[in-house]
């Protein structure tokens, strides 16, 4: 999600040290960070979209906006290179969600016209902004498409009005390929997809089938459907919770994780892509609501580098005490390398931070925005400054970089993201509900420079 998780639980007691990092000084830097471009547009009928960050392909940056369109930005000069709107129609359009990621320079966008109207997949090129293709009477869910190998996948097959399977089609045709309804996975009545993802050339998809609300993990080939191997889910939070895990690939690696409130242990599973071999997460010797790191792995509570994997989560205690964690995960090892409490000094009586948005990640380490928020921290307004920090891959050490003071604050927490070199905010309202259709956002371009992990 792109906010702030705010989960209750109890620190005392919890067991083993927290390493809390803090630096001397007044604070982090809110200067040297210069803007390559500012500009301001509309986001009304932008339903729902903190699940799927903006594309960043082929040059441009990719995302919705007013009038339920798409607008495409050149990063490094703000010019619109291409806009694209939905077609006519009765009803209310919005746009729901893009696919998670693009291929082949093609991306997936889902809408409607009308929250319970009929709803549509169309494929777009990023180059210059057509439709290829449209599927009516898709999924209305707004879940993550995937998309991958040629291929996107969609849970519910079209037709369908609950999570019973998965659908699978050729991307740059929009053809359907095969489906679960075709394919049943298992060969069993009574039972469904309750999460997929695609790991080219594999799809890994969670089911339940009957009162097996534990789950089976599917390894299927993404080009026909075929299992290849199954095995029992090793996830014990979500068979405690009876609740369903999310599965999220990562290049190389397929994750698992249950937006349960953690009850019994550790809950993020480790899958070498290739196999359905699931290495639990140890946090062996570190407090146990470390757990909470694995609620949802989406970015920017995630981002990955080769074998390095690194989380963050913001937990508020009984008391209003904010704890922001950001731990770094060998994969192949399926250990926790290091974690840290990050806490900012320097802050103003009243004021508040948030230090956790990982925007990108490499060999040395994962890139962090820190936000300054000076007024109502409840309702995240008078967000005044951020700043670029870096987190080192061998051992957590945190380094200030530059930053930006925003003229004349912001009245809703920014969503950031990286291409290459700079640096995007825009209002969270730019990627999720906006009331009325007069709401403007002013998207921000930053040049991060040489200040990267290194």
């Amino acid at each position: 999600m792109f906010v702030i998780l705010a989960a209750v639980l109890v620190l005392a007691g919890a067991g083993g040290g927290l390493g809390l990092w803090l630096t001397s000084g007044s604070g982090p830097p809110t200067s040297g960070l210069p803007v390559l471009w500012r500009h301001e547009r509309p986001v009304s009928d932008c339903l729902k979209s903190y699940d799927a960050a903006p594309w960043t392909a082929d040059g441009l940056a990719v995302m919705c906006s007013g009038a339920a369109s798409l607008v495409a930005y050149r990063p490094g000069t703000g010019r619109v290179a291409w806009t694209w709107t939905m077609p006519k129609s009765p009803g209310v359009p919005n746009i729901d969600s893009l696919s998670t990621s693009t291929d082949d320079g093609i991306g997936v966008i889902q809408y409607t016209y009308g929250i319970k109207g009929l709803a549509y997949l169309a494929g777009i090129d990023i180059r210059d902004g057509r439709e290829l293709w449209s599927l009516p009477e898709a999924p209305a869910d707004g879940g993550a498409t995937w998309v991958g190998g040629g291929r996107f996948m969609v849970l519910n097959p079209v037709g369908r009005h609950s999570l019973t399977g998965l659908a699978v089609y050729d991307l740059a045709t929009g053809r359907p390929d095969w489906s679960t309804a075709t394919r049943p996975v298992p060969a069993s009545a009574g039972c469904a997809i309750r999460d997929a993802a695609i790991a080219a050339p594999w799809i890994y998809a969670v089911a339940a089938c009957g009162a097996d609300h534990a789950g089976r993990l599917y390894q299927m080939s993404l080009g026909d459907g075929a299992v290849l191997a199954r095995a029992a889910l090793k996830d014990r939070t979500c068979q405690a919770a009876r609740d369903s895990p999310t599965v999220w690939a990562v290049p190389g690696y397929v994750l698992s994780g249950c937006d349960a409130v953690p009850s019994a242990g550790p809950d993020l599973d480790v899958i070498p892509a290739g196999g359905t071999r699931q290495i639990p997460l140890s946090w062996a010797g570190h407090p146990r609501y470390l757990d909470y790191l694995s609620n949802d792995l989406y970015p920017p509570d995630m981002a990955v580098s080769r074998d390095s994997l690194y989380l963050s989560v913001g937990l508020v205690t009984p008391k209003n005490q904010g704890v922001n964690l950001i731990a770094a995960i060998d994969l192949p090892a399926a250990r926790l390398r290091w974690f840290k409490s990050v806490s900012i000094p320097g802050e103003a009586p009243g004021s508040v931070t948030y230090p956790v948005n990982l925007v990108g990640a490499s060999p040395g380490g994962v890139l962090d925005v820190i936000e300054n928020v000076s007024s109502n921290s409840t309702e995240m307004t008078g967000l005044s400054s951020m700043t670029l920090s870096v987190l080192s891959a061998s051992n957590g050490t945190m380094t200030y970089g530059p930053g930006a003071t925003y003229p004349g604050g912001i009245n809703d927490q920014p969503v950031y993201w990286l291409d290459g070199r700079v640096l995007l905010s825009a209002h969270g309202c730019a990627l999720a509900v906006c009331p009325g259709n007069s709401v403007t956002d002013t998207i921000t371009a930053y040049n991060t420079g040489s200040f990267r992990p290194r």
